[in-house]
């Protein structure tokens, strides 16, 4: 008979080859994606070991308690692309406004629908969302940034559009119980210009969260914790959390 100190060691070994064998997976897509391979068909699986890993970090006890983590509840988006409307809707609903991610699609506006165009010239997404949100980055469909969401988000009540934003400026917020909806970027760089020549600056990793929480102090948090519209709750170092969200020049919107 094990005892409970055997159970909990077996346990911790579990977990560890669970975290390995998902990052040794995670790796290989890496490499894949960095060489200039097209995943395809296979983002299923990269998607899988995403959700396999955070469901293993959520089971594992944390050394220090969320110091401020909002109860915003999780919403998966309805899209292949639609992140942003989904975490837009978590941030609506966590401020009682009762709105569906249906509804905030009719009222997204579009820049273009068309996909990108053979000479690299695309849309504007600080327009309007650019493809179609149920295509695939980079060529098909990408996303919208976050002036045209905050604009949408007044339809509702008060937002804010932050553009080349502080750390310090969005734990002030979370302190004050206002979620924070946030762009990140990592992997291929997918940059276009817009048909009028503004450079649009985009990764194929592109994704939107909505910032709940952090732990540590509020002058400097060890980590961030966001609800995901795909993968739930995350926890982030800051030095990840500030190098995805400056690649995209650390864009957010306030929801009050």
């Amino acid at each position: 008979m094990y005892n409970g100190s055997m159970q909990r060691n077996l346990r911790t070994v579990f977990m560890f080859l669970l975290i390995l064998f998902v990052g040794l997976g995670a790796t290989h897509w890496y490499q894949r994606e960095v060489s200039g391979f097209k995943y395809g068909g296979n983002s299923t699986i990269e998607r899988v070991s995403k959700q396999l890993y955070y469901s293993a970090v959520a089971t594992l006890p944390h050394i220090k308690p969320a110091t401020k983590d909002l109860a915003v509840r999780f919403h998966r988006q309805e899209h292949a692309l639609s992140c942003e409307i989904a975490a837009l809707k978590m941030a609506l609903n966590f401020k009682q406004k009762n709105v569906s991610e249906t509804e905030l699609w009719v009222y997204m506006p579009y820049d273009v629908y068309e996909p990108r165009s053979a000479n690299n010239v695309w849309g504007d997404p600080d327009k309007g969302f650019v493809g179609s949100i149920n295509g695939t980055m980079p060529n098909s469909g990408y996303g919208i940034y976050e002036g045209p969401i905050a604009d949408l988000a007044h339809k509702y009540g008060e937002a804010k559009a932050i553009n080349g934003g502080t750390l310090a400026e969005l734990i002030a917020e979370i302190d004050a119980g206002n979620p924070v909806i946030v762009w990140s970027g990592y992997g291929r760089d997918i940059s276009w210009n817009t048909p009028e020549g503004k450079f649009v600056r985009a990764y194929k990793g592109t994704h939107v969260r909505v910032l709940t929480g952090y732990v540590g102090s509020a002058e400097n948090p060890e980590s961030l914790i966001m609800m995901d519209p795909i993968y739930g709750k995350v926890w982030w170092s800051q030095g990840k959390f500030m190098s995805q969200w400056e690649a995209l020049g650390r864009r957010a919107v306030v929801v009050y």
